[in-house]
């Protein structure tokens, strides 16, 4: 029985010590994996979300000291200087030929150009820059012309003055801007405010013929640099000078005038007709009076390149002669002259030669009309030449 027993101990004893565990070994005993994934997936998002917190309030941190930094540079100012050409005339008067202007040499250096000084605009990046440039762009800065002219102007913001120096830089590198847009800004001491507006950029006709319905003309002094005028284009009334741009573009910028005065002129005087003649003989596209063919090609004053050239180079010795007053050398084109009344202007219908009057629309024609690409013709209030 004894024996019995031992051997059934024996088979039993083996599987026992497989499976005991001691019971310090029970409490050390390590998870599975099945069992650790909800506490681990529990914990993660908890120790996750404490770092996010933590690294965005360092991120606030880091940026309110930066923003300090910046509001502190932002508070100290820094000026840029920026140059602009600002006309300041100096030309003397040349003396007045009753002879009639000679044609002109090949040799062009006494052509009309426009001098110029410099004017400082100091533009400030502080944080009052608003404030102060609202309280000085109220007021007109202003120079002084010969015939104790002023002409006034004020910016609106820092980009307009910008534009306009970028403006003066290119027209004084080509000589002549090819177009300038706006109102005119021009306040004469005898004629007063110019009264722009969209329906007359460049001063209303009252303003223009200043004084020739009382005791005689006083032409406002204006500079071509300050006229508005649009780019030379074939569309709409200039369609009929196309022809002869080549002429307008060659010879505006070599006389220091923009072509589309040219073209201007040459609508205004013929309507761009080569052939065209005049009532007193006035010849060709610019109607050269007589006086000014000498030297015309085999005495042809009709001669395209000859009378765009001769009507450009008398026209720019008409702007030197009135130190740079581009309004009165444009009337004196159509034989305009300081102190012309309406009586004078029209004295010729009365005696029968219609054709003979001064324009008295011619000015507003030319600067309200056709330099700012418009038919001129209908423009006015005198038409007095209507009935010719």
């Amino acid at each position: 029985m004894l024996a019995l027993r031992l051997v059934a101990l024996a088979a039993v004893l083996p599987l026992i010590l497989a499976t005991h565990v001691p019971l310090r070994r029970q409490h050390r005993r390590t998870l599975t994996v099945a069992e650790a994934a909800p506490l681990v997936a529990r914990a993660r998002p908890a120790e996750l979300n404490a770092g996010h917190k933590s690294a965005r309030r360092a991120l606030k941190r880091s940026l309110k000291k930066k923003a300090k930094r910046a509001c502190a540079a932002a508070a100290a100012t820094a000026t840029s200087t920026f140059t602009s050409a600002s006309p300041a005339y100096t030309v003397e008067p040349t003396a007045t030929s009753t002879s009639g202007y000679a044609a002109p040499s090949d040799d062009t250096s006494d052509s009309w150009a426009e001098p110029s000084s410099t004017t400082t605009y100091a533009v400030t990046s502080s944080a009052t820059w608003l404030g102060d440039w609202a309280a000085a762009s109220s007021q007109a800065a202003s120079t002084t012309h010969k015939h104790s002219v002023t002409h006034s102007s004020s910016a609106d913001s820092a980009g307009d003055v910008v534009s306009s120096v970028v403006s003066s830089v290119s027209s004084a590198a080509s000589g002549v801007a090819s177009s300038v847009s706006g109102l005119l800004q021009v306040t004469d001491d005898t004629c007063g405010w110019c009264d722009s507006s969209d329906s007359a950029p460049n001063g209303s006709e009252d303003w223009l013929n200043c004084g020739v319905t009382g005791s005689g003309w006083t032409p406002p002094y204006v500079t071509i640099s300050e006229l508005s005028y649009v780019d030379l284009d074939s569309s709409g009334p200039f369609a009929a000078c196309s022809d002869y741009f080549y002429l307008f573009n060659e010879y505006g910028p070599e006389y220091n005038i923009p072509p589309i005065m040219l073209a201007s002129f040459a609508l205004q005087e013929s309507s761009c007709n080569q052939y065209a003649t005049g009532g007193n003989g006035e010849a060709g596209l610019m109607q050269l009076a007589e006086a000014n063919c000498d030297g015309a090609p085999d005495g042809n004053c009709y001669d395209l390149d000859f009378n765009v050239k001769t009507g450009a180079s008398y026209f720019s010795s008409l702007i030197t002669q009135y130190d740079g007053n581009v309004l009165e050398a444009i009337g004196s084109y159509n034989g305009w002259y300081a102190g012309l009344t309406v009586a004078d202007a029209t004295a010729a219908a009365s005696e029968g030669d219609c054709s003979g009057q001064n324009n008295l629309d011619y000015i507003t024609q030319m600067v309200n009309g056709w330099m700012q690409g418009q038919d001129g013709s209908n423009l006015g209030t005198y038409f007095n030449l209507a009935s010719c």
